[in-house]
């Protein structure tokens, strides 16, 4: 922060007319920089972006990227009218990125290069902030008067063409922790600031590149011990599956049996089953409550 340059100033005289000769996209003017988002991959690349929401009530998206620390620009707006409020690159992938916009979440998966809705369901209210969660690789997301999200993201960082071109994918399985679910005394603040906390378990994103006759999401113990089995989405695309760390329920018994027992910590292995063949595994671990051990 010792210096700064003007770059606008490449592009723009002190009166707002445009130069000539400029090599690759003209960033905005006069438009409100909602953002500016160096790059953790590369030294020289910078994301930043625009909106002419609040000074010229248009809906432009404005996304731009240098790679050579601002002389050149590249625009990656593809045409879009959303105004953009920010954005936010993958710290373990440096082909996706998180965009904020008046009418939604978006996600590019080729650096910019298309954007998808990160979600068919979400609603598409005003998202304000963005922040990434490294630890948990959990992405948080403030609305406009809607409240704040969080966002699993964390097969995103597989994200990558050649992942897409396999018949089948099974994600990296992030290690599971046997939460203790039982009241914790301590400080409160009331009704107001309750939140139901998330399942206990494990969850399992897989890809498939066309539909399946059938498939089964089995777990298995160090020993080969099948443990737990499921029946999987089977249709074109990417899939999520969950495990709340009990193993298969029993016929008979007392009632807890019936429910399944929850498997002690360790390492267990869980395999894509796609009709009668495992096609591919990946092996992860369960640990205990840190706040009890």
């Amino acid at each position: 922060g010792n210096n700064w340059v003007n770059i606008t100033n490449k592009f723009y005289t002190e009166k707002g007319e445009p130069k000539g000769n400029i090599q690759g996209a003209r960033i905005p003017y006069d438009r409100w920089v909602t953002k500016v988002a160096p790059s953790a991959h590369k030294l020289e690349r910078c994301y930043v972006t625009y909106s002419g929401y609040r000074t010229h009530n248009e809906d432009d998206s404005y996304i731009f990227v240098t790679e050579d620390m601002g002389k050149t620009w590249k625009d990656l707006s593809a045409g879009m009218k959303n105004p953009v409020r920010d954005i936010v690159e993958d710290p373990d992938n440096p082909d996706v990125l998180y965009l904020a916009t008046d009418y939604g979440l978006l996600v590019s998966i080729d650096r910019g290069e298309t954007w998808e809705n990160m979600s068919s369901s979400a609603p598409d209210v005003i998202i304000m902030s963005l922040a990434f969660q490294k630890r948990e690789r959990d992405l948080a997301i403030g609305t406009y008067g809607r409240g704040i999200y969080i966002a699993d993201v964390y097969p995103f960082k597989e994200f990558t063409e050649d992942t897409f071109l396999k018949d089948h994918y099974l994600f990296e399985v992030q290690s599971a922790v046997k939460w203790n679910m039982n009241e914790r005394r301590g400080p409160t603040y009331g009704e107001f600031a309750r939140v139901s906390n998330p399942d206990v378990g494990a969850t399992f994103y897989y890809y498939l590149k066309e539909k399946a006759k059938s498939v089964k999401i089995s777990v298995k113990n160090m020993k080969g011990e099948e443990i737990y089995a499921a029946k999987g989405g089977s249709d074109k695309g990417l899939h999520k599956a969950f495990w709340n760390l009990r193993k298969q329920a029993e016929e008979e018994g007392p009632r807890w049996m019936r429910r399944g027992r929850t498997v002690d910590a360790g390492m267990y292995e869980v395999s894509l089953v796609i009709g009668d063949e495992e096609v591919i595994s990946q092996t992860f671990k369960v640990i205990d409550d840190p706040m009890f051990h």
